[in-house]
């Protein structure tokens, strides 16, 4: 949202910094011994850490130190002797409401982004970069496996052929947060509010990506991790959507088994899966790889046709920042073995099934809204979902 808007007087709805408050432990789980991670309470997240042993029978978040906003920077330093030279910042993803956050908490300038690299970090997070990634990779692989078009249009007399061309076709905005900012319709019913919401996002953002509206039938991602110009594959992930494309949850998957899976749907053999995952590494190393430091992750799906088969589009979306797929790849492969799924829920959301077994993975109290759990598995699960 704050790459969308750009304006120095951006300030998320309350909404999502309750969001951010209630989930602020989340880090934790990613994080590694000699961190810290910026917490609504620290009081709260250590108590919650030493209870979540009892559950995992591991040390979560051991070494790791925890601090708040609340807490001037300066005395955080103090507490847990920061070297602040020697110190990185490494938020959930940059944005400009982000670097004056942490400016506010008297972080020293030295330890930020200029503007400019902001401003690269943002054009890189547009939807325009999967665009452009998306020939490279489909034409390296193989339009017999692979599939994907995507375009950039600046006008509504651009859209009108795109429309008509395919028999429907997904809008989206350049920038939105994770799952908005999409829109949709069919070659035979362009209404006025179409054609007006087309225009609205050309008018505020520059342009309108147009793609073919795909059938659907799973969503995957590569994750990955970029320090000065090497790229390092970090796993996979797959994750589930509403039909607008709203986060819903993540599959907990080793990435052994998310490579099978694939492989029995699309009816390949595993050297096609990590040719993908080599082609698409290659590209964020030639891309972005020379601009950019951080995690990021390729959005994937399955697009199944009912007469030609099942194929891969291998990149839906660019996330240049952490992402709920990144903490569920960790949670499988570091603390939760056993966990079947991971899921962000708002007001305390309990299950119809009340047996289903859950772990929290953060505080869970009265003023809560949001929380972030996962649930366990039977340890068939994985061969039931194939076999069945």
């Amino acid at each position: 949202m704050a790459l969308a808007d750009n304006k120095s007087s951006f300030l998320p709805p309350a909404v999502i910094r309750k969001m951010a408050n209630d989930l602020s432990f989340l880090p934790t789980w990613i994080a590694e011994p000699g961190d810290i991670v910026i917490v609504d309470s620290v009081e709260r997240a250590e108590i919650f850490r030493d209870s979540i042993y009892n559950k995992v029978k591991k040390k979560v978040g051991e070494g790791v130190c925890f601090a708040s906003f609340k807490e001037p920077f300066k005395n955080v330093c103090s507490r847990l002797s920061i070297d602040v030279d020697n110190a990185e910042l490494a938020p959930w993803g940059w944005d400009g409401y982000i670097k004056r956050k942490f400016e506010k908490w008297g972080v020293p300038q030295s330890m930020l982004p200029t503007d400019e690299k902001l401003e690269g970090i943002r054009n890189l997070s547009s939807r325009r970069t999967a665009v452009q990634m998306l020939p490279q990779i489909v034409d390296a692989i193989g339009r017999d496996f692979c599939v994907g078009e995507s375009f950039v249009i600046t006008s509504l007399e651009e859209f009108f052929p795109l429309a008509e061309r395919y028999e429907g076709v997904m809008m989206k905005m350049p920038w939105s947060s994770s799952g908005k900012g999409l829109n949709y319709c069919y070659s035979t019913n362009i209404t006025e509010k179409v054609k007006g919401w087309v225009n609205n996002v050309i008018e505020k953002q520059g342009c309108c990506i147009v793609e073919p509206l795909y059938n659907k039938f799973g969503d995957y991602a590569l994750e990955f991790k970029v320090s000065e110009g090497k790229v390092s594959f970090l796993g996979y992930s797959k994750f589930d959507t509403a039909n607008q494309g709203t986060y819903q949850g993540n599959v907990l998957m080793t990435d052994k088994e998310i490579e099978d899976y694939m492989c029995y749907i699309l009816g390949v053999d595993v050297d096609k899966i990590r040719t993908v995952r080599k082609v698409v590494e290659e590209n964020v190393r030639n891309l972005i790889a020379p601009y950019y430091n951080g995690v990021l992750g390729v959005d994937m799906m399955i697009v199944r046709d009912y007469e030609k088969g099942d194929f891969l589009h291998p990149c839906v979306e660019v996330n240049l920042r952490n992402n709920m797929g990144i903490l569920a790849h960790e949670l499988k492969s570091r603390w939760i073995t056993n966990a079947e799924r991971f899921d962000i829920h708002y007001n305390n959301f309990i299950p119809n099934d009340k047996e289903l077994e859950y772990i929290p993975l953060v505080p869970e109290h009265d003023k809560s809204k949001y929380t972030a759990r996962v649930y366990l598995q039977d340890k068939n699960w994985f061969d039931n979902v194939i076999f069945g």
